[in-house]
């Protein structure tokens, strides 16, 4: 027996062909047709499709041949049906005919559907919502907002127990509670200053001995007792040899450690302060020295008790912006704006040992995550690098789009996210995995403070980020969703297109926020989301854009949308691949979107009805594909609705009902809603030099034309708008027989009749209370139920 044998392929008789397949093909067994086509082949039944793609002219096929492939090559066996909707997700060009390039993609595009994580990914956006202004109660701007835990008698503490610190130049400090109320104010002064005022420079807290250390432009250290709600000046260093500038607290939950306060000083050196914390250590009452004032040579020497100092003099070329303790590494970390030693992790076990990270700008700030082992800098070149910690002599990744220095950095979820802040106050989002900018957050206030310095506090548990200025600002940072508000699958912002595609079996909603989801109705399962449909270039930012219109395509193939700037697009939704954009003039709105006989109807705010023809490129208004129709709403349209293939019907936010006649394009009647039964005659001459425009008109009893004389006192009155229209596609075109529904914004549904003779036939309320009113209608295939 052979080992091959020869079989047909294709129906057409030009173009039949001998296709060689092996034997053992015919041996296997058919497949299950319930799973999804993904599933059921294999690599070796891929390469075998391949080969026979390359094979046919130009490299696809029709729906006979596809069919007949997968039977004979892989076993599988689809009905008519469901492999007529399975070829139509896959033929996105629409012609007939599947490339390779297509069959392959929507295979691709179902293993990803079946990805659960991307499945229940939350579609909201990390900051949600606009900052909760806070007024600050300080005089001056606040340069340092810090956490003061309560710690317990084992030495441990979280963020549920504690206050929130504030500290201003000035030296006054406020204490407030976690949910920013203010609960007390005092004042760190300087008892050598008789006339002048202390400028104090930053604040740390030590709350494993209830104390809170202040430093200052006079070079001291004041560390205050504020146990028992009190503020003392327990101890004071004086006589430093540079002014502190920056501080940061460690300790252990062994009290036998001791705990290190590391100073950033304006020379450009790192010095850690050692302290024996046990039974308070040297913030213990003595008896008769109510005030332990020291000089700075002295604790050096070793000559205080319960005091060690190390000193790393001049590390920096400038003076230190930042410092912290990097626990896994044992390490000290400094910034400052100097190019050859910007970044500095200094091994204080070895101090031989230091990681030196060169920047030509310097670094302004930095956030470490020890669990991943990710550093981020940011600096005065705008840009913010990622690294890792153990190879300082490059970046791993380089995150571009701030327009001003970056002033703040922090890590959420164990560096998954990363929060960055510029001068101008602009907050990014950045995705650390996928290496890009989730969001770009505008929404702070210029009150927050134009030219003063920011800083910042993230709170892990309420994951807030408390930005401190002239006032606060608490942002919410990816805040866990509540089940009673969302279950974070759906949209962020409001919806406002639901539509249901008979073809597919699939439900797609729009929504301000941007997105397209196509939705399983059976399961509730969201199959694919397009993220960003419509967007605009804003200072070098792309910006999403609110979709406000959608329909599809009479064959339910493909999507149309509309957006707030006027702009439309055409999907394909099983893809999610933008096929064509278009435009009808720019920042115009787009209310309602038509898609009837190869021509498609945009309208909205300019106030005319601009048609496309469904083929070509990227066209707009007049363009070789479009033509804008007579100019007769004298308001933005708000509605539209179609009957096929006579009326299209559009309204406007003044009550302008207007009927054309789809073959032309000419309006035929025109009426105002909130006096259905007036008879308006539509003029169709031009003036020179202006649009087309209508006057209301009615007819004397001798048959002459005279326009309508409407009283001063009622120009002030607003017309009825209306809302939404519904035609009643399978009533038949009799005068007397109502045809077209109009929803207005008094809560009233109008019945009117699109004939020629037709008009106003009657209405009623379809609301329940005062301010209601009906923004959809819908209606079954016979035209006897109505759902509003």
């Amino acid at each position: 027996m052979s080992k091959t044998s020869e079989i047909h392929l294709g129906r057409q008789p030009s173009k039949q062909r001998l296709l060689r397949i092996p034997l053992r093909e015919f041996r296997k067994q058919k497949k299950d047709a319930t799973k999804e086509l993904h599933e059921l082949l294999d690599e070796t039944e891929l390469v075998q499709i391949n080969d026979l793609f390359n094979k046919e002219d130009g490299r696809r096929m029709s729906r006979e041949q596809l069919k007949e492939m997968l039977a004979r090559v892989a076993k599988i066996e689809y009905p008519d049906e469901i492999f007529e909707r399975e070829f139509l997700r896959m033929n996105a060009s629409c012609n007939g005919l599947v490339t390779w390039d297509e069959f392959i993609s929507y295979l691709i595009l179902g293993f990803e559907q079946q990805e659960v994580s991307t499945e229940y990914k939350t579609l909201a956006a990390p900051i949600p919502i606009g900052p909760t202004m806070v007024k600050s109660n300080h005089r001056h701007p606040i340069n340092r907002v810090t956490f003061y835990p309560t710690v317990k008698p084992d030495r441990s503490s979280t963020w549920h127990d504690g206050s929130i610190m504030t500290c201003s130049h000035d030296g006054v400090i406020n204490y407030w509670t976690l949910d920013m109320t203010l609960e007390r104010q005092v004042q760190s002064t300087c008892p050598e200053l008789k006339i002048q005022t202390t400028w104090v420079t930053d604040l740390a807290v030590l709350p494993d001995v209830s104390v809170i250390c202040t430093s200052s432009s006079e070079r001291d250290l004041r560390f205050y007792d504020t146990s028992a709600r009190k503020f003392e000046l327990r101890v004071m260093i004086t006589t430093l040899d540079y002014a502190v500038c920056t501080m940061y607290y460690k300790f252990y939950e062994d009290p036998d450690t001791e705990s290190k306060l590391i100073l950033g000083d304006m020379g450009g050196g790192v010095t850690i302060l050692y302290i024996k914390t046990f039974a308070r250590g040297p913030f213990k009452s003595q008896p008769g020295i109510p005030l332990l004032h020291v000089r700075w040579g002295q604790v050096v020497k070793g000559l205080v008790g319960n005091f060690r100092v190390v000193q790393y003099p001049h590390l920096h070329t400038d003076y230190v912006r930042q410092v912290s303790f990097y626990s896994t590494l044992h390490s000290v970390v400094s910034c400052a704006q100097c190019p050859k030693a910007a970044l500095l992790m200094t091994d204080v076990t070895d101090s031989k040992n230091v990681y030196t990270y060169k920047i030509a700008a310097g670094v302004w700030c930095f956030d470490l995550d020890e669990v991943t082992h990710i550093v981020a800098t940011g600096g005065p070149d705008c840009l913010i690098r990622l690294w890792n910690p153990f190879v300082p002599h490059r970046p791993t990744c380089t995150f571009y789009g701030h327009h001003t220095g970056i002033v703040q950095l922090v890590f959420q979820d164990s560096g998954k996210l990363l929060y960055s802040m510029s001068k101008d106050k602009c907050i990014k989002v950045w995705d650390i995995s996928l290496q890009s900018c989730l969001q770009t957050y505008l929404d702070l206030p210029p009150e927050l403070g134009e030219r003063s310095e920011l800083t910042a506090l993230y709170n892990p548990e309420s994951r807030q980020w408390i930005i401190g200025s002239s006032m606060i600002a608490v942002i919410p940072l990816s805040p866990k969703q509540s089940s009673e508000h969302t279950d974070g699958n759906t949209h962020s912002s409001g919806v406002s297109v639901v539509l249901f595609n008979k073809l597919f079996r699939v439900i797609v909603t729009c929504g301000l926020d941007s997105y397209i989801i196509v939705w399983n109705p059976w399961d509730g399962r969201r199959l694919l989301v397009i993220k960003e449909g419509h967007t605009r270039m804003l200072h070098g930012e792309i910006m999403s854009v609110e979709i406000t219109a959608a329909t599809f395509d009479p064959g339910y193939q493909r999507l149309l949308t509309g957006a707030h700037d006027g702009t439309l697009k055409i999907w394909n939704f099983n893809t999610g691949t933008c096929l064509r954009n278009m435009n009808i003039e720019t920042w115009c709105e787009v209310q309602c979107v038509i898609w009837v006989n190869s021509r498609i109807m945009a309208m909205g705010w300019n106030k005319r009805v601009t048609e496309f023809a469904d083929t070509g490129e990227a066209i707009g208004p007049e363009g070789a594909y479009s033509k804008n129709w007579d100019l007769r709403h004298s308001e933005d349209i708000s509605a539209g609705a179609v009957r096929v293939p006579e009326t299209l019907a559009t309204s406007s936010y003044v009550g302008e009902l207007l009927l054309w006649r789809l073959e032309t394009g000419q309006p035929y009647k025109k009426f105002i809603v909130s006096n259905p039964t007036e008879r308006i005659k539509i003029q169709f001459t031009v003036d020179k030099g202006k649009e087309r425009r209508d006057s209301p008109m009615i007819m004397g009893r001798k048959g002459r034309l005279s326009t309508v004389q409407i009283p001063d006192e009622c120009f002030n009155l607003r017309r009825l708008a209306v809302h939404c229209m519904l035609f009643l596609c399978s009533r038949k075109s009799d005068p007397m027989v109502g045809t077209l529904l109009v929803a207005l914004e008094n809560g009233v549904v109008q019945v009117w009749n699109h004939h020629i003779s037709g008009g106003f036939i009657t209405s009623f309320s379809a609301v329940h209370k005062a301010g209601d009113y009906v923004i959809s209608m819908a209606t079954d295939d016979q035209n006897e139920f109505l759902f509003i």
